[in-house]
């Protein structure tokens, strides 16, 4: 049932030219106050020098799961996008049992094909769905679709996004759609002037063709913040309100692990570029960040390897790891990529699932009887048609 998010690679068919035979500055470095060193390691990450030894545990119920998203903890509910055959998005009460559907499946109101990011902002519940083509607004108080709207051409295809305000939103666009002049990573747009205010970051349409890489989280929302990272990106990026612009808010120190712009840009197809990812001393498909109040972590391919990076923010330091040691859930120690699964982040609190595999995996190497008594509980009765479990950890 677990959908391994860490590295989904796309090709995305892309269109139109360009005269364009320079490198693209999207990958440069910006200057930032906060440094760090990701460096590779073979070390073994103990959980509980991260997280206190409590934790909650919610399994979603009575519905069946295809998969688990994104998660959102609203007032004392849970949004689950997570799609099944209620819907998309779910809502849940506070002990994980269904309440209703959100969005539903389908082309009518209060549906969609398909969805690429959800977010909330305030009483409200913002849906970019359908291939990045529209965005829609839920009312969360009374379930009601508030608007929905046709993407701008120029931003089609979006990628994610964040609020700004109720109508003005930060896109992120991935696919070079064509333009005869140039297109933009980021667009900010104005919904009810129907006019993009600002656009920074140029995308670049031959490197589009082979940095393809499934990624989640791109543009995140930190307190009154929001931050930008992609793969292969220097550094996390800060939006400025005011200005519409980006300043550098974390940078990663070059160093012999880096991917050298001219090994990055290049005369690639999609697969010889990942060839030469796996081969290359470099690291590469650096991804999903998620930020809380004390540590930042992410996921990173070094060789053939996935290797999970945490930064404190408090000493402004970077680890990484190859193995997990749950001393907290489950009592295990496995590779980053076979364990407990990063979800989402709010705050001091980090979600992660445990899927039915994984828990059978570890039930081999042990009894279940040898599980601690609240996940006991919690894998009562589990099989192979069973939801993930969330597991809710608490940073220190």
């Amino acid at each position: 049932m677990r959908t391994y998010y860490f590295l989904l690679i796309a090709l995305f068919s892309l269109v139109g030219c360009t005269n364009r035979t320079q490198p693209t500055a999207a990958y440069d470095a910006m200057e930032a106050d906060v440094q760090v060193e990701v460096i590779p390691s073979d070390d073994t990450l103990k959980l509980s020098d991260i997280y206190t030894t409590a934790y909650d545990i919610v399994a979603f119920h009575p519905v069946v799961l295809s998969y688990i998203s994104d998660i959102i903890k609203y007032d004392s509910t849970w949004i689950v996008w997570g799609q099944c055959a209620e819907g998309h998005i779910l809502q849940f009460d506070g002990r994980g049992a269904y309440c209703k559907t959100l969005l539903g499946i389908g082309n009518g109101p209060k549906e969609a094909v398909d969805i690429i990011s959800m977010k909330l902002y305030g009483n409200s519940l913002y849906c970019l769905v359908n291939y990045g083509t529209e965005l829609l607004k839920l009312n969360l108080t009374d379930g009601s679709e508030e608007w929905r709207m046709r993407m701008p051409d120029t931003i089609c295809s979006a990628a994610d996004f964040e609020p700004l305000s109720e109508n003005q939103f930060l896109f992120l666009k991935s696919v070079y759609r064509g333009s005869p002049t140039h297109e933009s990573r980021l667009y900010t747009y104005d919904r009810t002037a129907n006019r993009i205010l600002a656009e920074r970051l140029e995308l670049d349409k031959r490197t589009g063709q082979y940095i393809s890489f499934g990624q989640k989280n791109c543009l995140y929302r930190y307190r009154d913040s929001i931050r930008y990272y992609e793969v292969f990106r220097k550094g996390i990026l800060q939006y400025n309100d005011t200005r519409m612009d980006l300043q550098g808010y974390l940078s990663f120190v070059e160093n012999v692990y880096s991917f050298p712009d001219d090994r990055l840009f290049g005369e690639y197809t999609f697969d010889s570029f990942i060839e030469t990812c796996e081969e290359s001393p470099y690291i590469w498909a650096h991804s999903n960040l998620y930020e809380g109040e004390r540590f930042i972590t992410s996921v990173f391919r070094y060789r053939h390897h996935l290797y999970l990076n945490v930064i404190d923010k408090c000493s402004s330091r970077s680890h990484s790891y190859r193995w997990m040691r749950d001393d907290i859930v489950t009592d295990a120690v496995t590779p980053v990529e076979e364990g407990l699964s990063r979800l989402a982040v709010a705050g001091r609190v980090h979600y992660y699932t445990l899927s039915y595999d994984c828990l059978s995996r570890l039930i081999e190497s042990k009894p279940a009887s040898g599980f601690n008594q609240q996940l006991q509980d919690a894998t009562a009765g589990m099989n192979e048609d069973a939801n993930d479990l969330v597991i809710c950890l608490y940073e220190k």
